[in-house]
C-alpha cells in the first residue's frame, strides 16, 4: 500500500513543478504580449521561480525511486 502512495506523491510533486513552470511561463508571454498592444499599463516584470520548480522534481524523484525499488524487489 505505502508503495503505491509513494509512487502518487512522486508524481504530484512533479506535476506540480511541471505546472509551475507552466504559469510562470504563461506569466511571460502575458508579460511580452502587453508591449505588442496598447493597454496602457504593463504588467511587473514576472520573476520565474526555478527553484521551487527544481526543489518539488527533485524531491519527487526520491518516493518515485523508493516505490520502484520495491516493486522490483517484490517481483524478485
Amino acid at each position: 500500500m505505502w508503495p503505491l502512495m509513494a509512487l502518487a506523491g512522486g508524481i504530484g510533486m512533479v506535476l506540480v513543478a511541471i505546472g509551475i513552470l507552466t504559469y510562470d511561463l504563461a506569466i511571460e508571454m502575458r508579460y511580452r504580449s502587453a508591449f505588442t498592444t496598447d493597454e496602457g499599463r504593463v504588467p511587473p516584470i514576472p520573476k520565474p521561480r526555478w527553484r521551487t520548480a527544481a526543489a518539488f522534481a527533485f524531491l519527487g524523484w526520491a518516493p518515485l525511486v523508493i516505490a520502484f525499488g520495491v516493486a522490483a524487489i517484490g517481483v524478485l
